[in-house]
């Protein structure tokens, strides 16, 4: 039983007394209804639910018994070639016992045959070698004359007979006492930096000159203020927008960092060459008369330096071509 309340303004249902009111058959109704209507909506889900996974089942079994029937007939086909294919190939009794000759096998035979064929061969008589004749071991080792080589010596005819050895008696011949050309000797320098060694040789062919050196230049040497930026000098980098290249005293780059690396070598480059042409210039004041080789380093000195716009007074010292 369901009590059902309604307090009005006077504390009843309809503004009477405000009693309680029970409508028993009204609540047993709605119930009853709600429990039938979920107990009929629970049977169609479970049919529902009966009815599909009979399908699928019998879906499912449909589709297992064609693939097996068509797996059995691919079966039987692959079956039936293979041993069709089998008996083809087996060989036969005859076969097994005289097989085929391969290729390789007759290449075989007829080599043979041709080796057991004497027509094929030729006989050649072999004879004994002419041995070389005998000779003493020297008492004295033999000694190389650079004036006559290999190449110009005259080749002597070997005897029959056993050959006699000749002695040196000299132990000292003369090709021993001949002495080696002597080296130039280094030339010591010291000037604004640059320290060290020296030498100046004829070139190729007896042509220009070589240069050798054991230098050490600090400071950047006597050519550092000409390749150091300085805008009061004229000592400024440029840059080229036609070429895409930075540019100072000829010296060219793409990257600027690269440029400045190069600077630094040419500073030092000309640093030592300039303390050797100061050198031979003391030598000539000292009268000293100049090689060739020296004479064609002074060219090449001021050569390269003209080329940075530098150039040297009368003392031997940089300057600008300017001034």
């Amino acid at each position: 039983m369901v009590e059902i309340s309604n307090i009005g303004p006077l504390g009843d249902n309809n503004g009477g007394n405000g009693s309680k009111k029970t409508d028993e058959k009204k609540s047993t109704e709605v119930r009853t209804s709600a429990f039938d209507d979920y107990k009929e909506h629970k049977r169609k889900a479970e049919q529902e639910f009966n009815d599909f996974r009979n399908e699928a089942n019998s879906n499912y079994e449909s589709f297992r018994n064609k693939a097996e029937r068509k797996y059995e007939d691919f079966r039987q086909r692959v079956m039936g070639k293979f041993e069709q294919t089998v008996n083809s190939h087996t060989p036969s009794d005859e076969t097994i016992k005289n097989p085929p000759k391969s290729r390789r096998d007759e290449i075989n035979e007829n080599y043979a045959k041709a080796l057991a064929d004497p027509n094929n061969w030729e006989v050649l008589t072999l004879h004994e070698g002419i041995k070389s004749p005998l000779v003493d071991k020297p008492k004295t080792p033999p000694v190389y004359n650079p004036e006559q080589s290999e190449a110009t010596r005259t080749p002597e005819k070997v005897e029959d007979t056993k050959p006699t050895t000749e002695v040196v008696n000299n132990t000292q011949p003369e090709a021993v006492n001949q002495k080696k050309p002597q080296q130039v000797p280094m030339n010591i320098i010291s000037r604004d930096g640059v320290i060290g060694k020296y030498r100046i040789t004829p070139g190729s062919n007896g042509e220009g000159f070589s240069l050798a050196t054991n230098m050490s230049v600090s400071g950047g040497g006597e050519a550092k203020e000409f390749f150091r930026l300085n805008g009061n000098k004229g000592n400024e980098i440029h840059y080229n927008k036609d070429n895409k290249r930075y540019t100072f005293r000829g010296i060219q780059s793409h990257d600027m960092s690269f440029l400045q690396s190069r600077m630094t070598m040419a500073s030092q480059s000309v640093s030592i060459n300039n303390a050797i042409y100061n050198d031979l210039l003391q030598k000539q004041k000292n009268g000293v008369e100049l090689s060739d080789a020296e004479k064609s380093f002074i060219k090449y000195h001021l050569e390269n330096i003209d080329r940075y716009g530098l150039s040297v007074d009368n003392e031997g010292n940089l300057i600008n071509k300017s001034e």
